[in-house]
């Protein structure tokens, strides 16, 4: 019976060094992902108005699901972007983020079940004054996009300029809309879409003052390490890219 806290001493000793051997593969795991294309959508649908480029069909929609799927790609959050790059998350070898600006109905109509049976997520950049309209989301289908595993990311509250807003107007354009969309998601709204791709140092200065982590822009390339953390470039994705346009665009 004496013998055996020894034999519980040597067997803890055996699996010491296995243990430090385990974790210095997690730490070696890590690969810094440098550049990560974020796509930006608007539409999925049939083209109606002037606005042709920011439609896409969604039977091209698909294609692109598919070829990113065929393709080796992993899409992820804008979260999982961030944890990545500054608190060094481990991602796939090929992440890809996939947002939409604005919250049309199709978001919930046509893309969520086209994302969901693929295994797929996305991130809707909403502004709240566009709900209930007639083509815009309503409130329960925000929060089901959120219960069913999508990224919702705030847009404003109105979609206005914001360099062209006061100190109170911007204030309550980007608080207000984070409020709302967390009680409605019950989820923390960290990444801001600017409107129009409009922004300038005090937007950015107020988007952090009010909670916001990062924000994503229009300017055109893959988002990058190297990039300030609310200058996110997109590659945006139009109507007339159809698939072969898209390929070349992501790679």
């Amino acid at each position: 019976m004496h013998n055996i806290p020894i034999l519980l001493l040597l067997f803890q000793l055996m699996l010491s060094p296995i243990q430090v051997s385990e974790d210095i593969n997690i730490k070696q795991s890590y690969v810094l992902r440098e550049e990560i294309p974020i796509l930006m959508y608007h539409e999925i649908g049939t083209p109606s108005g002037p606005w042709k480029e920011l439609y896409v069909e969604p039977e091209t929609f698909a294609k692109q699901l598919d070829w990113l799927a065929a393709n080796g790609y992993t899409t992820v959050a804008l979260a999982d972007v961030y944890s990545h790059w500054y608190k060094e998350t481990p991602l796939p070898e090929k992440p890809i983020v996939i947002t939409f600006d604005d919250g049309y109905l199709s978001m919930y109509e046509k893309v969520l079940p086209l994302l969901l049976s693929k295994n797929m997520q996305a991130t809707f950049f909403l502004y709240p004054s566009k709900f209930g309209t007639p083509t815009g989301l309503t409130p329960e289908m925000v929060a089901s996009l959120a219960e069913n595993g999508m990224e919702i990311g705030s847009h404003t509250y109105s979609h206005m300029d914001l360099t062209k807003a006061s100190s109170q107007q911007l204030k309550k354009e980007l608080l207000d809309s984070k409020i709302l969309l967390e009680k409605l998601t019950k989820k923390p709204i960290n990444f801001l879409c600017y409107p129009s791709g409009q922004f300038n140092s005090q937007v950015i200065i107020e988007a952090e003052k009010n909670g916001y982590q990062a924000a994503v822009t229009t300017q055109m390339g893959k988002a990058s390490v190297s990039q300030e953390p609310f200058q996110w470039k997109r590659v945006r994705i139009n109507y007339s890219d159809g698939l072969t346009g898209f390929i070349k665009k992501v790679q």
